[in-house]
């Protein structure tokens, strides 16, 4: 079983992946590329105490279940589809198209997701490894519901990994320095769909939603998978006594159930 998660094991895995991405995917995968490598990397940081036997990812192509299949040997890979206007039609075959490994005989199924309300999977504390990436800034009125839904899912000795961006990181700092929106993606959608990021976090921010929902947050950094930050916007900074802290433009959360229950309305978010 290979547990390595560095950065060579990140290079060799993303090359193994993109030489199976699909002509559709491409444009997308490249802008993700450095996201993905570090998202493989933080997976280092979890902390297994055996390897996970079920793992879901929600809302993810699939590259990341298949890693973990791979590196940790899971038994059972679980994917999602989306009740979602822009997603709705999403086939099984397109959940799996970024595989880089083959699933013959390997257990795998997907279930029903709709951001904002249940998940289809009934088995209530199944999962011993949850993928939440780049999800929860696209969720419209309630990510404290998506992640009260992740911590039903978790088993006790379950981690969640989720990942989204950092409205507070240099590469916002500079956007607004220069008069420009410090969302990183702050597109309407010409369909009218809510598929967007309807908020980015901060760091503080996420963690405070995450603890209300009922998770415990074992490490949370914020890494650069997007933007490198000009010299201009870092002696801004420094000049100016800003601090340097937790301002890489992705934040990452490892986190696992708490004891403590979940609030429906977490304080901070919820008007």
């Amino acid at each position: 079983m290979d547990r390595t998660f560095g950065y060579q094991d990140a290079c060799d895995w993303i090359n193994a992946v993109e030489a199976r991405v699909g002509e559709g995917f491409a444009e997308y995968f490249r802008i993700h590329k450095i996201r993905y490598m570090n998202t493989f990397q933080a997976l280092r940081h979890v902390p297994f105490e055996t390897p996970p036997r079920r793992v879901i990812d929600l809302a993810g192509a699939g590259m990341f279940t298949g890693l973990v299949r791979e590196r940790l040997g899971a038994e059972q890979l679980c994917f999602t589809h989306f009740e979602h206007e822009e997603r709705a039609a999403m086939g099984e075959q397109d959940q799996y198209r970024l595989l880089p490994l083959d699933l013959t005989n390997t257990p795998h199924r997907a279930v029903r997701w709709d951001f904002d309300g249940r998940c289809d999977e009934r088995e209530d504390g199944g999962y011993d490894l949850i993928f939440a990436l780049e999800v929860i800034e696209h969720i419209a009125t309630d990510p404290a519901n998506f992640l009260r839904e992740a911590r039903r899912l978790l088993s006790d000795r379950g981690h969640l990994l989720l990942t989204t961006p950092n409205v507070c990181s240099l590469g916002a700092i500079e956007r607004i320095i220069n008069q420009q929106n410090p969302i990183s993606y702050p597109y309407f959608k010409k369909n009218r769909s809510s598929d967007r990021h309807n908020i980015e976090y901060t760091v503080g921010q996420l963690r405070s939603l995450v603890t209300q929902s009922g998770i415990e947050v074992v490490k949370a950094y914020t890494v650069d998978s997007w933007t490198v930050p000009s010299l201009a916007v870092l002696n801004f900074c420094r000049h100016g006594n800003v601090s340097l802290d937790d301002r890489g433009d992705n934040i990452v959360l490892i986190c696992r159930r708490s004891a403590e229950a979940p609030v429906e309305f977490p304080a901070g978010l919820y008007d």
